[in-house]
């Protein structure tokens, strides 16, 4: 949708989620159907921001004077967050 919107021959799918086997099948496919490009990184490269979440949430616990118990029900999004005063 988002690339006949746009005018788009070209699709590039990243981040984790394209490493998914089924989805790059749906893709290719639906691509085929309206003459598309798409294109995928290597699997190696498919990655997330899993780690990177997981090694914030260690550093900011581990720098606050709370524990896990009473830290958990408080949490706070923020989708700018800096890592940068936890390490």
């Amino acid at each position: 949708a988002a690339a006949k919107k746009f005018n788009l021959n070209r699709v590039a799918v990243c981040g984790g989620v394209s490493a998914n086997s089924f989805l790059q099948q749906e893709f290719y496919r639906s691509a085929g159907e309206r003459c598309l490009k798409v294109f995928f990184p290597r699997r190696e490269l498919c990655t997330d921001n899993a780690a990177m979440i997981a090694s914030a949430g260690y550093y900011k616990l581990k720098n606050s004077k709370k524990t896990f118990r009473n830290s958990v029900y408080n949490v706070r999004v923020d989708p700018n967050l800096s890592l940068r005063s936890w390490c």
